[in-house]
């Protein structure tokens, strides 16, 4: 999921005093000021203070994640730049105030903290910058705010355990640090939801006749809060509304639609439109123009989501205005070159479907923490409510933070909700009194430029654009019969639940090469098959034409981990497949010949030599769907495209793979929504996002929005000249760290003669095998989460033959030239290719299994 909540360990902040007064005790880590500095004269009126955690959410991650194509030059780019603001920074001052300038802007804090990112990291649980808390009372003094779990006097410390008071950065400038404590609660505790009833939140939940910023909005089984009215800057500039992504995207379904109030199959209400472009992180560089700490995965959580109004919708029930605001301005740009006072400390409003109207203050920006994976994620805004005041409610993620305007200026919208409280803590602002909650934001403006789009601030302007509203996607029919026997408590929304961790491959399943987790497992006699008996190893080592390689342990898969289920959604079952390839970038013909060969080897008229690739595909035959159809026994390669301009760039993402297909959708392909599955390979020097990090492979469904239906489709990566040991392996090795005592072990020989071929091959098998199991994620799987979902194939991951698992192939065939292989194909070709799991036998298996 992802940017989750901080995770149980991550998820810190709270109460600070002068440093002088305590130091900190951490659970992990301890810290206290050794400086003692002066409060700041003249301090302003307590304005509550609030700490991500973020709202967790039941939904994947969507369409954009951030983009990691850039990864190894980012690393050096970040490297050379704070190699070089070090080169700006004056000797440490022990015991005294640095003598330069004290910080003023939004920038020069991120700049120090980001310069200091190692050492805070170390000991703290996250930051963020503003100004210092004093004993309750926002000072003006400029401050990186230092969060940890609980807070003691010095003198239960030793001095290693001490933060500075002021730390200083490049040309001298300087700031100090305060220290703030978090009251962590751990997992959310099963309290009934706080809700708000009155007149206001009444018409938002659906008696009002108009819609507009803080109205309810669901998705099938979540719902939020509308943020914003909003048109596209790009195509046909369609009107439509803002709000989270973790409000409008949920996996479990192909489409994702947006209903006011509830969808009618659960409640009253409309069809609004389906989500066309949304994001959930991206790299900070690209967000704040700058690098905001040293760690070379930093993101910043962006939770946005674009819906486009339905062609039939009637936008004359639409409005700019918000209920019990009224008139909204100009998007307010923020400026890390700003002073700091121009947003921290600044007053906000927000109309929400849980809470209504509430008035909160800016606390601080840019808060940074790191999860336990070592990736770092920052979010813009921290607010807490005025009065110790709940700023935000459970259902209230999407609505618009508003700064409010002198003399009876309009408000300006700042920010969109995304996250709070949720029961897992709270914030400790003044010691004797009660803990406070806390909302996190997102930065309207660069969300706005992120998803290309801009803010419609009056009614006058949204009648001039109603005529876009027709040429907006078409609509979609409001499915009848998805997921009607499920419960909607219209009042207790689902849309929150906390999780332990950032995981940032939710979006899709995903083909992760790590060794399987097993259990020892005496093999199974195989029954109902006419399968070459194996009396010995040693008959097929006295064969002059190959060897049976045996590289195992004595166990295999078990279903004793994870509860493979059906979920009642489709698998690809028609007795024809139409498979299309889009061949993206430069391809070398003899590779495309070995892809092709593999293809038409799985359902091949006249099968290769036992074991055979066709032999392994009736394992996965073995899913049906409710209907009681198989899936597909005959799989046609009916058409390809080569798109060798890279017409989408050199740097893909996950969202711009549907835009590929597309392009080959309107270039040569036909649209194939009855028995079409299409599958993306990319070439060597094409960079996807999350490939060699987090995966090899992919499979998911296009929207209709992006490529004009809901269809299946893979994507795989040629991974040999960026990571063919992460994705090619076992034919290529990781390389040993100096001094780590790993001894890589000898490397297969592939069976073409491809490192990266030969290894794309077992991917493609490992996809074709789960995009026919799970087309639209709500097939064959195991696990509790349906975002995350542990299909037929991730069961036997590193399974090749028998006694395969927990980093052992298991037992496989070597050629007479030491080639690797365990199945055979047309035209006497030789592959390795990964086991599935057996729903018949219970187990992982596949045609080279020994009895």
């Amino acid at each position: 999921m992802n940017l989750g909540a901080w995770g149980q360990r991550f998820i810190q902040a709270a109460a600070s005093s002068e440093s002088e007064d305590s130091a900190l005790d951490l659970e992990r880590n301890h810290h206290c000021n050794h400086l003692s500095l002066p409060s700041s004269s003249s301090p302003s009126p307590l304005q509550p203070f609030t700490l991500n955690i973020q709202h967790a959410e039941s939904n994947a991650p969507y369409f954009s994640w951030p983009t990691l194509s850039r990864l190894n030059d980012t690393v050096e780019d970040r490297a050379n730049y704070f190699g070089n603001l070090q080169k700006g920074v004056l000797p440490e001052t022990v015991g005294r105030l640095p003598s330069g300038q004290q910080a003023t802007t939004l920038l020069e804090l991120m700049t120090i903290r980001a310069f200091h990112s190692k050492i805070l990291r170390r000991f703290s649980l996250g930051t963020a910058v503003g100004f210092r808390i004093s004993r309750g009372v926002l000072t003006n003094v400029p401050a990186i705010l230092v969060f940890v779990a609980r807070k003691v006097h010095r003198q239960w410390l030793n001095p290693m355990q001490c933060l500075p008071s002021a730390l200083e950065g490049p040309g001298g400038v300087w700031c100090d640090v305060d220290v703030v404590e978090f009251q962590y609660y751990g997992a959310p505790a099963a309290t009934p939801k706080e809700q708000v009833y009155n007149e206001l939140v009444d018409g938002l939940r659906g008696s009002d006749p108009c819609i507009g910023s803080g109205s309810q909005v669901a998705s099938q089984e979540t719902y939020g809060t509308l943020g914003a009215i909003v048109k596209s800057r790009t195509g046909n500039h369609q009107v439509g509304f803002l709000t989270n992504r973790h409000v409008a995207v949920d996996l479990d379904y192909p489409s994702q639609k947006m209903f006011h109030p509830l969808p009618p199959s659960l409640g009253p209400g409309v069809y609004l439109g389906a989500v066309e472009r949304a994001t959930s992180f991206i790299t900070d560089d690209q967000w704040y123009g700058i690098f905001a700490g040293t760690n070379p995965e930093t993101f910043v959580r962006a939770d946005g989501a674009f819906i486009p109004f339905a062609e039939d919708f009637n936008t004359s029930n639409v409005t700019t205005l918000i209920k019990g605001i009224g008139e909204i301005g100009d998007v307010h740009v923020i400026d890390l070159q700003s002073p700091i006072d121009s947003l921290i400390g600044k007053q906000v409003v927000k109309v929400g479907r849980s809470s209504g109207y509430t008035t909160g203050t800016i606390m601080a920006y840019a808060l940074e923490y790191n999860d336990e994976k070592g990736i770092c994620f920052l979010t813009d805004f921290l607010v807490i409510g005025e009065n110790q005041q709940t700023f935000d409610l459970e259902g209230d993620s999407g609505s618009l933070i508003l700064l409010t305007g002198p003399n009876g200026q309009k408000p300006r919208p700042v920010g969109i909700i995304w996250g709070g409280t949720a029961n897992r803590g709270r914030l400790k602002l003044i010691a004797g009194q009660e803990p406070e909650n806390w909302t996190s934001g997102v930065d309207l403006g660069r969300l706005l430029d992120l998803l290309e789009l801009d803010l419609i601030t009056s009614n006058h302007e949204l009648e001039a654009l109603d005529s876009t509203v027709s040429q907006s996607s078409p609509p979609d029919p409001v499915p009848s019969g998805d997921k009607q026997d499920e419960s909607f408590e219209p009042f207790i929304p689902p849309e929150f639940h906390i999780e332990e961790a950032i995981k940032p491959t939710l979006e899709v399943e995903e083909h992760i090469f790590i060794a399987p987790i097993s259990v020892n497992e005496s093999t199974s006699a195989i029954k109902g098959q006419e399968i070459p008996k194996l009396d010995n190893l040693m008959a097929l080592k006295n064969s002059s034409e190959e060897e049976f390689f045996d590289e195992s342990k004595n166990y295999e898969g078990s279903s004793d981990l994870v509860d493979l289920q059906y979920h009642l959604g489709p698998v690809i079952s028609s007795p024809v497949t139409s498979l299309y390839i889009i061949w993206y970038g430069r391809w070398n013909p003899t590779h495309q010949s070995i892809i092709r060969d593999f293809l038409y080897s799985v359902s091949a008229p006249a099968p290769a030599q036992y074991p055979s690739v066709s032999n392994w595909w009736k394992t996965v035959r073995l899913y049906r769907d409710q209907t009681g159809s198989n899936i597909t026994d005959t799989l046609v390669l009916s058409g390809e495209f080569h798109d060798s301009t890279y017409s989408h760039g050199s740097h893909l993402t996950r969202f711009s793979v549907q835009s590929v297909i597309r392009t080959a959708l309107t270039s040569k392909l036909p649209l194939n929504a009855v028995n079409g599955l299409y599958l993306v390979l990319t070439s060597d020097d094409v960079e996807m996002q999350e490939f060699c990090r987090a995966i090899c492979g992919f499979h998911y469904f296009t929207f209709p929005s992006v490529v004009g239906a809901t269809v299946p489709y893979a994507w795989v990566g040629n991974s040999e000249r960026q990571c063919p040991e992460m994705c090619a392996y076992p034919f290529a090795q990781p390389k040993p760290f100096p001094g780590s005592g790993f001894v890589a072990r000898e490397k297969m020989k592939p069976p073409n003669g491809e490192v990266g071929i030969d290894g794309m091959i077992s991917v493609i098998a490992h996809e074709l095998a789960e995009v026919s199991s799970n087309p639209m994620l709500n097939g064959w799987y195991g696990g509790e989460d349906a975002t995350a979902p542990t299909e037929i194939a991730d069961l036997c991951l590193g399974v090749y033959g028998s006694g395969g698992g927990g980093g052992y192939l298991g037992s496989v065939y070597k050629d007479r030239w030491r080639n690797v292989y365990n199945v055979k194909g047309v035209k006497g070709r030789k592959y390795l290719i990964q086991w599935v799991w057996d729903l018949n036998r219970n187990r992982c298996f596949g045609p080279n299994a020994m009895n």
